[in-house]
């Protein structure tokens, strides 16, 4: 019988950054953040009709920014 795969397992034993991706916490804020991701592709495909994202309203543009940024986080803290 093989273990259950955990990918807490390949992360380093030390480190500030290996902390934050152990923390339950985060990895329930960055759960949340995926479905809030998932919510906002849809509102962004019912009323977003910029053909990219330099001509789309602002309010596109900053959302779409501030997803990045998490994502951008999330991967820069757990690898």
């Amino acid at each position: 019988h093989k273990p259950a795969f955990n990918v807490h397992d390949l992360y380093y034993d030390e480190g500030f950054c290996q902390l934050i991706a152990r923390n339950e916490i985060f990895d329930i804020t960055m759960m949340c953040v995926i479905i809030a991701n998932a919510v906002w592709i849809s509102i962004d495909a019912d009323y977003n009709t910029a053909s990219s994202i330099k001509t789309a309203d602002p309010t596109f543009q900053i959302v779409e920014s501030l997803f990045c940024v998490f994502f951008t986080g999330e991967w820069a803290i757990r690898f």
